[in-house]
C-alpha cells in the first residue's frame, strides 16, 4: 500500500509540474502513450486533454509516425538523454516550433515554443539580404549593356539560376493584336527556349491574360489546377511548352501591356511572396536596362531622327493656348507629369509639375522662344515633380505660333511633345560616376591613357601623358614628336614586341622603355596596350596605358650595385683577415688570440657602420668614437676634434683598421699605457678637385718613446691600409711627447682604382 501511495503521489507531482509549465507540454510513458496533457497543449492542438491520456502519441497526432518527431522521442527514451530541435510542426506545418524532449521518473517529457514569428523574421532578414545581393549583381552585370537582347538574356539567366527554376525569360506584347513573342530566354537544359515564338496572349487563360494587362503579378503554383489557368485551350499550351507552375510579372506601361518577364518550373512549386516580388523587381531593372540599351542604339543612328520619332510617336504631346493661358495635354502626357487624366492641367499645374531649380531656367527658355524677334525653338531638359512626389527626368521640343494681333506679332499658341527619358538619364549618370571613378584610378596611379589611330597617325592621350613625356601641360604633340625622344633603339623594339604578339595572335602587349626627356634625363616608361582591328581584319587603333617606372627601375639598379659592393666589400675584408692572422706575431696563444680579435672587430665595426648607412659610407666621428672607446680608460682622454666628414664606403675599413693599429700601439706602448695619458684626434678636410683628408693622431702624458729600429705590423697595416688601398701618405714622428701620426686620405678615387689592392699593400 505504501508504495501505491508514493506512485500515486509522484503521479500527481508530475501532472502538477506539466500543468504549471509555462510551455507547451505533455508527458509520454515508455510506450509513447500519453500521461499528461497541459493547458498549453490543449489550446495549441484544440483537443481536450481527456482525448488524448492513455492514448499512443502516434494516435493522437496525425502525421506523427514517421515524421522528423518519431527517431527524437524514441533517441531520447532509449538514451534518457535531453534533446533540443526546432522544426516545422507536426500537427500544423505552418508553425515552427523549439522542441525539448527530456527524461522523467514515468517516462518521457517534451516541452514545445511556437517559434513561428521569430523563425519568420530570420528567414524573412535572410531572403532580403540574399535579395539584396543579387539585385546588386543583376544591376552590375545590366551596367553598359549596349544590346538590349543581351540585357535580357543576362537577366533572364541570372533570375532562372537564382530561383532554381527550368526556364526564364522575357515576352513582348503586342498591344493591338494581343500577341506575345518570346524576345530571349534561358533554360537549365532540360527544356529549350522557345526565342522566337509567337502565340495569342489569350491562350494561358482569359482571366490570367487580364492579370497581366491588369499590371498584377501572376502567380500559379499548378497550371492544371489553378482555376485561372484550367481550360482546354490553356491545358494545351501548358502541355506544348511543358510548364506547370509559373511567375509572371507584367511589364505595363501608361496603362498597356508591353511584355512580361516570366520563370517557369516542370512541376507544381509553392512560390513565396519573396519571389514574385523578386521577379516583379527583376522584370522592372531589365525594362529600363532595355530600353537604356534600346534609346542608346537609337542615339547612335541620329539625333536628329531620335528627335524626329520621338515627335512622330507621339510620347506625350502638349499645346498652351497663350491668348487663353490654357493647357491641352495628351494622355501619355499627363501620365509622364502625373496629372489627373480626367480634366485638363491649368498654369498652376504646370510651374507646380516643374522642379523649382530648374524653374528659372525653363522659364527664361519659353520666354526666348516666344519673342517674335527671337523665335528660339529650345530644347527642354528638366525635372518633372509629381503630386506623389516622385521625380521623373523629361526632354520637350517645343514650337511658337505667331499672330498679327493689334498690328503686332504675338505668341498665340506654344506645342509640343514631351518625352520621359528618366532610366536613361540614370543609366547615363552611372555611366558617368563610372568614368568618373575610372579616371580618379588612373590619376591615383599617375598613369596616362592614350588612343593612336593606324590610319590617321594621331594620339588622343589624357592629360597625364603630356606630364610623363616631359611636355608642356597645354602642347599636343603629334606622333613624330613623341617618337623622336625615344632612346635609340627603343621604337624598333617596341614595334617588334608588338609583331610578337600579333604572331602569336594576341592582342595585347607590355614593354618597359627608355625616353629622353627635354631637360637630358632618362625616364623609364612601361606600356600595356590593346591591338583592335578593322572589320577588314587590319589592325585600326592601339589604346593603352603608359606609367613612369623609373624610380623602380633605379631601386633596381641600386639593388645590383649594392649587391656588387658588398660581394666587392666582403672579399676585401677576408683579404684583410687573412693578412692579419699570416703578419700578426705574439709571445703566446693568448696574447695572438686578442690581438686578432681585436683587428677583426674594428673591421666588424666599420661593417656595421656601412650597413647602418645602407653601404653608402660612414661618419668619421662616430667611426673614430668606436674605435677608441675600447681603449680609453677612466682617468684618461680623448679628444675629437674636427668637422662632419662623410666617408665613402671604400674608406671606412681601412681607415678603422688604421685607427685601431694607433690605439692598439698607444695602449702597448704610448699614452694609453699609462693612467694619465692623452690622445688627441683633429682632422680637416682640404676643398679642391679631389678632397683630402687630413687627420692628426697626437700622443700626450705617456712614456718617453724613441724610433723603433724595425717596422712592426701595426706600421705595416697602416701603410697598407692608407697607402695602398686608399692612394694616401702617412707620416710617423716619434717625438718626446709621444707618437705623433698624419693621414691624408683622398676623399674620391675612380672606380678604376678601387680593386682589391689592399689586401697585397698589407702584405
Amino acid at each position: 500500500m505504501s508504495f501505491d501511495r508514493g506512485r500515486d503521489a509522484l503521479d500527481l507531482a508530475s501532472e502538477a509540474l506539466f500543468q504549471a509549465l509555462g510551455d507547451n507540454a505533455y508527458e509520454l510513458d515508455r510506450d509513447f502513450r500519453f500521461l499528461t496533457f497541459n493547458a498549453g497543449c490543449v489550446a495549441y492542438y484544440g483537443r481536450p486533454a481527456e482525448a488524448t491520456l492513455g492514448r499512443p502519441i502516434w494516435e493522437v497526432l496525425e502525421g506523427a509516425r514517421g515524421s522528423w518527431l518519431e527517431p527524437l522521442l524514441r533517441e531520447a527514451m532509449a538514451t534518457r538523454r535531453p534533446m533540443r530541435v526546432e522544426r516545422e510542426g507536426v500537427a500544423r506545418p505552418d508553425r515552427w516550433l523549439e522542441v525539448t524532449a527530456f527524461p522523467t521518473a514515468r517516462g518521457l517529457g517534451v516541452a514545445f515554443r511556437d517559434r513561428t514569428a521569430e523563425h519568420h523574421a530570420t528567414e524573412a532578414l535572410r531572403q532580403s539580404e540574399a535579395r539584396q545581393a543579387f539585385l546588386l549583381a543583376l544591376e552590375e552585370r545590366l551596367r553598359g549593356l549596349a544590346d538590349p537582347d543581351e540585357a535580357m538574356a543576362a537577366a533572364a539567366e541570372m533570375l532562372g539560376r537564382h530561383l532554381d527554376v527550368v526556364r526564364a525569360g522575357y515576352a513582348e506584347v503586342d498591344a493591338a493584336t494581343a500577341m506575345l513573342r518570346v524576345t530571349r530566354g534561358w533554360t537549365d537544359g532540360r527544356i529549350p527556349v522557345r526565342a522566337g515564338e509567337q502565340r495569342a496572349l489569350d491562350a494561358f487563360g482569359p482571366a490570367a491574360a487580364a492579370e497581366l494587362r491588369a499590371g498584377r503579378v501572376l502567380v500559379v503554383e499548378d497550371c492544371l489546377a489553378d482555376p485561372r489557368t484550367t481550360g482546354e485551350t490553356a491545358a494545351a499550351t501548358w502541355a506544348g511548352i511543358g510548364v506547370r507552375a509559373l511567375l509572371v510579372a507584367p511589364l505595363v506601361k501608361a496603362g498597356t501591356l508591353n511584355g512580361f518577364f516570366y520563370v517557369h518550373e516542370m512541376a507544381p512549386r509553392r512560390w513565396s511572396a519573396a519571389e514574385a516580388e523578386l521577379v516583379h523587381e527583376v522584370a522592372e531593372r531589365t525594362w529600363a536596362a532595355v530600353e537604356w540599351a534600346r534609346a542608346e542604339a537609337e542615339r547612335r543612328e541620329s539625333e536628329a531622327r531620335l528627335a524626329l520619332a520621338a515627335e512622330a510617336a507621339g510620347l506625350g504631346i502638349w499645346d498652351w493656348d497663350l491668348v487663353a493661358n490654357r493647357f491641352v495635354y495628351s494622355p501619355r502626357a499627363k501620365a509622364i507629369c502625373g496629372f489627373d487624366p480626367e480634366r485638363e492641367p491649368s498654369y498652376e499645374d504646370v510651374l507646380r509639375a516643374t522642379h523649382p531649380e530648374d524653374l528659372p531656367g525653363t522659364s527664361a527658355a519659353a520666354r526666348r522662344a516666344l519673342d517674335p524677334a527671337l523665335r528660339e525653338r529650345p530644347v527642354f531638359n528638366y525635372r518633372v515633380v509629381r503630386p506623389d512626389g516622385s521625380l521623373r527626368r523629361v526632354i520637350a521640343h517645343g514650337r511658337a505660333l505667331f499672330e498679327r494681333i493689334g498690328g503686332e506679332e504675338r505668341a498665340v499658341r506654344y506645342v509640343g511633345t514631351l518625352q520621359d527619358v528618366t532610366e536613361a538619364w540614370q543609366a547615363a549618370e552611372a555611366l558617368r560616376e563610372s568614368e568618373a571613378r575610372l579616371r580618379l584610378a588612373v590619376e591615383a596611379g599617375q598613369m596616362a591613357v592614350w588612343e593612336y589611330d593606324v590610319a590617321t597617325d594621331a594620339v588622343i592621350g589624357s592629360p597625364e601623358l603630356n606630364r610623363l613625356l616631359g611636355f608642356p601641360e597645354d602642347a599636343t604633340p603629334g606622333i613624330a614628336e613623341m617618337r623622336a625622344r625615344y632612346w635609340p633603339g627603343e621604337h624598333e623594339r617596341l614595334q617588334a614586341t608588338a609583331r610578337e604578339a600579333l604572331a602569336r595572335g594576341e592582342r595585347h602587349f607590355e614593354a618597359e622603355y627608355r625616353y629622353l626627356w627635354p631637360d637630358g634625363s632618362v625616364r623609364w616608361l612601361m606600356m600595356r596596350a590593346e591591338v583592335r582591328f578593322a572589320a577588314e581584319g587590319a589592325p585600326s587603333r592601339v589604346v593603352g596605358v603608359v606609367l613612369d617606372v623609373s624610380a623602380r627601375k633605379a631601386a633596381e639598379e641600386r639593388q645590383v650595385l649594392l649587391m656588387r659592393e658588398v660581394d666587392h666589400r666582403a672579399k676585401n675584408a677576408l683579404a684583410v683577415v687573412q693578412a692579419a692572422v699570416r703578419l700578426t706575431l705574439a709571445p703566446d696563444l693568448e696574447s695572438y688570440r686578442r690581438a686578432i680579435a681585436g683587428r677583426v672587430a674594428a673591421l666588424a665595426r666599420a661593417q656595421t657602420l656601412l650597413a647602418e648607412d645602407r653601404w653608402s659610407g660612414a661618419e668619421l666621428r662616430t667611426l673614430v668614437e668606436g674605435e677608441l672607446a675600447a681603449f680609453v680608460g677612466e682617468r684618461q682622454r680623448a679628444l675629437l676634434e674636427g668637422p662632419p666628414v662623410a666617408l665613402p664606403a671604400r674608406a671606412a675599413q681601412p681607415l678603422a683598421m688604421a685607427i685601431h693599429e694607433l690605439a692598439t700601439n698607444a695602449v702597448k706602448y704610448g699614452a694609453l699605457s699609462v693612467p694619465s695619458g692623452c690622445v688627441a684626434v683633429r682632422w680637416s678636410v682640404e676643398r679642391g678637385a679631389t678632397p683630402v683628408l687630413n687627420l692628426h693622431w697626437v700622443e700626450t702624458g705617456g712614456p718617453p718613446v724613441a724610433t723603433p729600429v724595425r717596422r712592426g705590423f701595426g706600421s705595416r697595416v697602416l701603410e697598407g691600409t692608407v697607402r695602398g688601398q686608399l692612394a694616401g701618405a702617412v707620416t710617423l714622428a716619434w717625438e718626446a711627447g709621444g707618437l705623433v701620426c698624419t693621414l691624408k686620405v683622398p676623399l674620391r678615387r675612380e672606380d678604376a682604382a678601387e680593386s682589391g689592392a689592399g689586401a697585397a699593400g698589407i702584405g
